[in-house]
C-alpha cells in the first residue's frame, strides 16, 4: 500500500471514483478553491502547500476517525492514492466512540488520552506522538459540534459528561492517564475531577502551557470598565498588569489578587457550580473577548472556538483529589503572580510538579521544542507507571 513511487501510476483504464474518491474530490475542491478535480491530480501541482496539507489531514480525520502522519499528503498527493489509504485504515480501525480519534493503538502500557486544544483538533498530539513510548496507545478525544449536526456544549463541565463515556468506551477502568494542551488543559483537569467523583482513579493528568481558570481575575476587569469608564479609575486594570509584568513575585499583588479570588468564589459560586451564573456570563465574557485571537484560524470555526473559550473563561475548578503535572514554557505573572504553578497547586489535593519546557504557546509543538517536551511528557508518565 506504502509506495513511495507515487508519480507512476498510470491514469488510462483506472476504474471511476469511489464513494471515499468522490468525498475528497469534495474536500479538495474546498479546500484549494477548485472548480473540479479529478482521482489523479496532484494536490500540490494544483495549489497545494503545507498549510492547505495539514487543513487535509485535519478534514481527513474528522470525517473518517483515522489520523494519518503529517508527511502522507508529500507521499501520497493524489486522491485515489489517499482513498486507498483511507479505506484500508478504516477496515481496521475498530468502532470507537464518535468523539475518540485513535493516534496510536496497541500496545501493553495504559492508553494515554489526550484532549483537544482549541479548534477541536489532534494535530498537536499526533506531532509529540513519536515521543512517547510505542508500548503506549494514544487516543485523541475531540471536540462536540465538529460536524454539521452536532450540538456545541456550553460549558466546560457538559462538554466533560460525553467525554467520561467516550473514554470508558476505550478502558472500562482506571487508573487513567489524560493529558491536554493549552484549553485542552482546561478541560482534561474537569474530565479528572468527573473520573474521580465516579470513583475512579486518575493515575496521570498533564497539563501543557496552560494556567488555571481565573474568571475572578477577567471579571473585576469587566466591573472596573463597566462601572468606573473614566480616564483613571478606567485605567486601573492595565496599572495591574503592567506593574506584575515588571514585578511578577509581587507580595502585595499576591495578597490582593488572593483575596479577589476568596470573595469571587463565596458571592457568585455559592451555588456549587463550576461555571459563572448564565446571568453574567455573557456580559463577562463580551467584554474581555479579543476577538482578534482567531484571527490566523479558518473562519468556519471561529464560532467553535469562541463557544469553547467562553466556557472556559467562564469555569472555576473544584478540587481534585490527586496529583498533577504542569509542563510550563514560563509563569503567569497577570493571573497568578508568584506562583510557578499557575493556579493550579491551589485546586489539587495531591502534588502538583512543575517541569519547565523550552519555547512559548505558539511554537512548543515545533522543532525542537517539540522533542523535548515529548521527551519530559513520556518521562513522567514512565515515572508514573513505576510508582503504580
Amino acid at each position: 500500500m506504502e509506495n513511495e513511487n507515487h508519480h507512476s501510476v498510470k491514469k488510462e483504464n483506472l476504474p471511476g471514483p469511489t464513494t471515499i474518491e468522490e468525498e475528497l474530490q469534495r474536500l479538495w475542491k474546498d479546500i484549494l478553491d477548485l472548480p473540479s478535480v479529478t482521482p489523479d491530480d496532484d494536490f500540490f501541482l494544483f495549489g497545494g502547500n503545507s498549510l492547505t496539507a495539514i487543513e487535509l489531514l485535519i478534514r481527513i480525520q474528522r470525517e473518517y476517525k483515522v489520523n494519518f502522519p503529517p508527511d502522507t499528503i508529500y507521499r501520497y498527493p493524489t486522491i485515489r492514492q489517499q482513498a486507498v489509504l483511507i479505506a484500508g485504515k478504516v477496515a481496521k480501525t475498530p468502532q470507537y466512540h464518535t468523539l475518540i480519534v485513535p493516534i496510536r493503538e496497541g500496545g501493553i502500557k495504559p492508553p494515554l488520552f489526550c484532549i483537544h486544544p482549541l479548534g477541536g483538533w489532534m494535530d498537536h498530539y499526533t506531532r509529540v506522538s513519536p515521543y512517547i513510548d510505542r508500548n503506549r496507545p494514544i487516543f485523541g478525544i475531540r471536540a462536540r459540534g465538529l460536524e454539521p449536526t452536532e450540538v456545541m456544549p456550553l460549558t466546560v463541565e457538559e462538554t466533560v459528561r460525553e467525554q467520561v463515556d467516550a473514554i470508558k468506551s476505550v478502558q472500562k477502568d482506571g487508573p487513567y492517564h489524560i493529558m491536554g494542551f493549552s484549553n485542552g488543559g482546561t478541560i482534561a483537569y474537569e474530565l479528572a475531577c468527573q473520573i474521580a467523583e465516579k470513583g475512579d482513579r486518575v493515575a496521570f493528568l498533564g497539563l501543557i502551557d496552560v494556567s488555571a481558570p481565573a474568571p475572578e481575575v477577567r471579571y473585576l476587569k469587566t466591573l472596573t470598565k463597566t462601572f468606573f469608564p473614566g480616564r483613571i479609575l478606567g485605567k486601573i486594570p492595565a496599572f495591574i498588569e503592567s506593574h506584575l509584568k515588571a514585578n511578577p513575585d509581587s507580595r502585595i499583588f499576591f495578597i490582593v489578587s488572593k483575596s479577589i479570588r476568596f470573595v469571587f468564589h463565596k458571592t457568585l459560586f455559592r451555588s456549587g457550580s463550576k461555571s459563572l451564573p448564565a446571568s453574567v456570563s455573557d456580559d463577562f465574557f463580551d467584554a474581555t473577548f479579543d476577538q482578534t485571537i482567531l484571527a490566523r484560524y479558518p473562519k468556519e470555526s471561529h464560532n467553535h472556538m469562541k463557544a469553547q473559550m467562553k466556557a472556559s473563561r467562564i469555569y472555576l475548578p473544584h478540587q481534585l483529589p490527586g496529583d498533577l503535572i504542569l509542563f510550563s514554557t514560563m509563569p503567569d505573572p497577570i493571573l497568578f503572580p508568584g506562583d510557578i504553578t499557575r493556579g493550579w497547586s491551589s485546586y489539587v489535593t495531591g502534588k502538583t510538579t512543575v517541569i519547565d519546557v523550552t519555547g512559548d504557546h505558539s511554537n512548543l509543538f515545533d522543532e525542537p521544542h517539540l522533542g523535548y517536551l515529548g521527551l519530559r511528557v513520556d518521562k513522567s508518565l514512565a515515572s508514573v507507571d513505576e510508582r503504580g
